[in-house]
């Protein structure tokens, strides 16, 4: 039996989260040593934000569509 898709989903989205914020955290500790490190921050900012906003808006549209098939066929 394979796992359900969402567990895996779920995986790979806290992955992007924890990558994005230690882009982020890497671009902070480098503006400290004068080095240029806005593009690392930029793209983390970024990634943390598309792949967080993905998640919530596909996982609402899902919600949505299962909703209304329940409404639309009550007797399963």
């Amino acid at each position: 039996m394979s796992k359900p898709s969402w567990r895996i989903r779920r995986r790979i989205i806290w992955s992007s989260i924890v990558g994005g914020f230690s882009m982020i955290g890497l671009g902070a500790i480098g503006l400290f040593q004068d080095k240029i490190t806005g593009e690392l921050i930029t793209g983390g900012v970024a990634l943390v934000t598309l792949v967080a906003s993905a998640y919530i808006g596909f996982g609402t549209v899902d919600d949505k569509w299962h909703h209304t098939n329940e409404m639309e066929n009550p007797d399963g």
